[in-house]
């Protein structure tokens, strides 16, 4: 059997290319079968997928950034909130104080004014009862006037010119008394006695060259009532 050796022109010989077995053939399986071509006609959301890694931590620095800047203002703002509120707590505290203390100084004065006026109002009660026993221990013993007439001629020092005026009604009770008493109980003889009936019942007035004196029950009360109160 012969052999025959089929020759082909020369166009289509130089279209055939050799196998060369090459760096491909030590590449892993899932990068061998891609090409040049395939790697750049890989789809944009792959390439987004292949980045993520680096944007994912990206924006964890910037979450973390921002919590710290949200913490930095939260305790700055609790400090300048608290240092405010411990300006207005003592303005109000000094506020309250003041209030305080002068409420104390008014309850203080309040009360004196309080035991003043009681005490004004019981030595006025003191006084109106004295006057009222007064008048009728002079109404029940006639003879009182004597005693109140002798003592206010203690007080006078000028014995030439006296007279000592007097209510009627106690100018006759006088006069009685004289007449009966003996030279050394009785009133000097230079005494005048002169009737007054503007002049109360128990009061006397004593008239000398020196000046008057007044012995009204009236006055001498009043002047009691000036010493408690001055």
């Amino acid at each position: 059997m012969s052999s025959r050796i089929i020759r082909g022109d020369s166009t289509e010989t130089s279209k055939i290319k050799p196998f060369r077995l090459g760096a491909d053939v030590h590449r892993p399986a899932d990068q061998a079968l891609t090409s040049s071509s395939e790697t750049e006609s890989v789809s944009p959301e792959l390439s987004q997928s292949l980045a993520a890694p680096e944007q994912i931590e990206s924006g964890g620095e910037a979450n973390v950034r921002i919590s710290e800047l949200e913490k930095e203002a939260y305790q700055q703002g609790f400090t300048e909130g608290q240092k405010a509120g411990s300006e207005i707590g003592e303005k109000m505290s000094a506020a309250l104080l003041e209030r305080y203390s002068k409420t104390l100084e008014e309850l203080n004065h309040l009360r004196r004014e309080l035991l003043m006026t009681s005490e004004h109002e019981v030595i006025r009660l003191a006084l109106e009862i004295a006057r009222k026993v007064i008048k009728r221990e002079i109404a029940i013993d006639e003879e009182i006037i004597l005693t109140l007439v002798k003592v206010a001629l203690k007080r006078v020092s000028d014995h030439t010119l006296i007279t000592v005026r007097l209510n009627p009604k106690d100018c006759n009770v006088v006069k009685r008394y004289q007449s009966v008493r003996t030279e050394s109980d009785s009133l000097s003889d230079g005494i005048k006695l002169a009737e007054d009936p503007l002049i109360s019942r128990g009061s006397c007035v004593i008239e000398t060259e020196s000046g008057i004196i007044d012995a009204r029950v009236e006055e001498q009360l009043r002047e009691i009532e000036r010493g408690f109160f001055e």
